[in-house]
């Protein structure tokens, strides 16, 4: 179940990480286990319009780890159906029904206004369907320290137990070695709580800036400060427990608006970095054609996310003329690179597909 997968992005349903993941090649798809945080599709009334950007995204029978993102406001019926599957009465039934009732998910653990008895209620019904289960510890809930020790009651003998250790933005000038710490203690911590499970952790987190014209406002080079988390994590658990990677997919993690306006930026992803280009005075054509005279430019690479930079270097444009399409382009980069991460050097080209636009 989790064995086989080796990156755990953590995303939201949004027009740019569905047209991302939409747009990888088949075996991509088939290479990684997305974490998808389920919310109204923009603009739409209904729950089921999300579930159908799912099937969109990954294709009808993927697997998936689904969570929910608490609504701010309840203005549409999707916005009601997510709070009722939120509802802890008798066990968050509506949530163990929900996921019950759709194979495909694998179930994050919920215990948003639940007490003891709901959670261990709700994670022994889980547990029941035979899917794995799935925790998520966020630091903005003070790792949910509490939810922990409710847990602690569960028989997990045997079963697979995926923990997401949530940390979210990574500030540029973090303290790497300090934030891998605090999450090296947490996994320790979980391996003892969950000891008898077939135990697997995650880090998800995002290093991706929010603010790109007071670092450089032409060009930078950018760590992603993820993998250097996830190396310094994974080794200093020790087989301990096994530590997958996982991110927010190039994500910035905080809140912030819909992308609009400002300079054109192209982001170009690689393995271990993040490359940006950035033009005040001219257009995306413009930021194209620097994006590909740079030299991490991949010219072997082509996928939906390189025909798009190179069909705006040559001025066909369509519909790239507005950074959230730009950021949709950044995501399925990211996502390309690092399911290959540390793959055969082929792996990155080789499809095993057709590619068609």
């Amino acid at each position: 179940m989790f064995a086989g997968y080796y990156y755990y992005p953590d995303l939201k349903i949004s027009p740019s990480e569905i047209t991302a993941i939409h747009n990888l090649p088949g075996p991509d798809k088939d290479n990684f286990l997305p974490i998808i945080r389920l919310r109204r599709w923009v603009g739409s009334a209904k729950l089921e319009n999300s579930l159908q950007q799912i099937d969109k995204a990954l294709g009808n029978d993927r697997p998936c780890i689904l969570d929910i993102e608490p609504p701010k406001n309840v203005n549409s019926d999707a916005e009601r159906d997510l709070n009722i599957l939120l509802n802890p009465h008798n066990g968050y039934e509506h949530w163990v029904n929900f996921i019950r009732d759709h194979e495909r998910f694998i179930p994050v653990l919920q215990s948003v206004g639940g007490n003891v008895a709901d959670v261990i209620n709700e994670a022994n019904a889980l547990a029941r369907l035979g899917r794995g289960l799935v925790i998520r510890l966020s630091r903005v809930k003070n790792w949910n320290l509490d939810l922990l020790s409710w847990v602690d009651q569960v028989a997990f003998e045997g079963l697979q137990v995926l923990i997401i250790l949530d940390y979210g933005q990574i500030e540029r000038n973090a303290d790497v070695n300090a934030i891998a710490a605090t999450l090296t203690g947490l996994a320790i911590q979980c391996s003892q709580v969950f000891n008898g499970a077939n135990l697997f952790i995650t880090i998800t987190a995002s290093s991706f800036p929010s603010n790109f014209a007071e670092i450089n406002r032409k060009t930078a080079r950018l760590d992603i400060l993820e993998r250097q988390l996830f190396r310094s994590v994974a080794s200093a658990v020790n087989g301990q427990a096994v530590v997958r990677y996982g991110d927010y997919g190039s994500v910035f993690a905080g809140e912030r608006g819909i992308a609009r306006g400002g300079a054109p930026r192209i982001d170009l992803p690689k393995p271990a970095r993040w490359i940006y280009h950035r033009n005040e005075s001219g257009g995306y054509q413009e930021v194209a054609s620097a994006i590909i005279a740079d030299s991490d430019w991949d010219q072997e690479l082509v996928i939906w996310g390189t025909e798009r930079i190179r069909e705006a270097a040559e001025g066909t444009l369509g519909n790239m003329t507005h950074q959230r399409a730009w950021t949709a382009v950044r995501i399925h980069l990211h996502l390309h690179q690092q399911i290959h991460f540390g793959g055969s050097p082929n792996e990155l080209y080789d499809t095993d597909e057709e590619w068609k636009d």
